[in-house]
């Protein structure tokens, strides 16, 4: 698939996912993920203009509790 085509699968999968749940892109480190997310489909998000992307990064982490320690701290730093 293009990226092209990767942004119009995931904004339909956003207009019509009545579960209002994340998306989350599984490829091995390297491929280009974080690239894609940044370069081509927020832009396109954003020039649709009704949609927000979050992007949370797991690299490096051994379990979740990790993650949400690190959430927590920054609520705390940033409220």
């Amino acid at each position: 698939m293009t990226d092209c085509e990767y942004n119009s699968y995931i904004e339909n999968y956003l207009d019509n996912d009545k579960t209002k749940s994340a998306i989350m892109l599984i490829a091995p480190w390297g491929m280009g993920k974080s690239y894609y997310i940044q370069n081509s489909l927020i832009p396109h998000l954003e020039q649709a203009g009704d949609k927000k992307c979050v992007v949370v990064s797991l690299y490096g982490l051994n379990e979740i509790k990790e993650r949400q320690r690190k959430r927590e701290k920054t609520q705390t730093i940033h409220p």
